[in-house]
């Protein structure tokens, strides 16, 4: 799903926020820089790398809103996606200490 622009373009520095769902889900408002989200938009990323330092922790049914930046400007647009799958703790694999790798749909 996309919206276009409701208001002027927003400067890249506003706070993002996960929130915690009745159901044990939670969603999570992220900031996605180009080229990744119109990687995401046209379904040929199905993963995302973050930091994992979120107060509410990434888990399997939650939801991620990613927000489109480019230039370093929130356009408006945005992207909802399904976590699938979250790999954690895989140092001996590559993955660094602190970050997650979710696979979305």
């Amino acid at each position: 799903m996309k919206v276009q622009p409701v208001s002027e373009p927003t400067p890249c520095s506003i706070q993002f926020i996960s929130k915690p769902l009745e159901n044990g889900t939670a969603i999570h408002h992220l900031k996605c820089v180009e080229p990744f989200y119109y990687e995401i938009d046209q379904e040929r990323k199905k993963f995302e790398l973050r930091k994992d330092d979120r107060e509410v922790e990434y888990s399997v049914g939650d939801s991620l809103v990613l927000y489109q930046v480019k230039n370093g400007i929130i356009t408006g647009n945005y992207i909802i996606r399904k976590v699938i799958y979250v790999l954690r703790f895989a140092e001996e694999y590559g993955l660094k200490a602190g970050h997650v790798i979710m696979s979305i749909k």
